[in-house]
């Protein structure tokens, strides 16, 4: 729900943030990434904490007009101060959605595809290099 993660940013002091999403040609592949700057770090660990929590509500609903099968919680490799990932099971694809906490700086990926464990190769290897750049521009 757009409304209830717009209160969680307002909660949690969210400054400002941007993203950038592309398609393939077919859309079954959609690639996004983005970062998010919080007032504080708390605030930043705070929203990074309830994520999945939010996500995994999402189970037997609908994004869009994609039914959600289920959701689970994915173990994320070492990246930034702290980082979580979740799955969302959709009737035809995966939807692979990693945040990684570095300071009061989040960086999101999210990959779709039909094929999960390419979504989730792809999903944590753009949020390797997004969590670089963030600490090179943290420097």
């Amino acid at each position: 729900d757009t409304r209830e993660e717009e209160a969680e940013f307002e909660q949690c002091g969210r400054v400002t943030g941007y993203f950038e999403a592309f398609t393939s040609p077919d859309e079954r592949t959609i690639v996004s990434t983005g970062a998010h700057l919080f007032t504080s770090e708390a605030g930043a660990t705070g929203y990074l904490a309830r994520f999945a929590e939010r996500y995994k509500r999402l189970a037997g609903g609908t994004i869009g007009r994609q039914r959600v099968v289920a959701v689970s919680q994915l173990t994320v490799p070492r990246l930034g101060d702290t980082a979580t990932a979740v799955a969302l099971e959709l009737p035809d694809r995966q939807r692979i959605t990693v945040l990684v906490r570095r300071g009061r700086v989040i960086g999101e990926t999210l990959v779709v595809n039909g094929d999960g464990a390419r979504a989730r190769t792809e999903a944590f290897e753009l949020s390797r290099k997004l969590d670089d750049r963030i600490a090179g521009a943290l420097r």
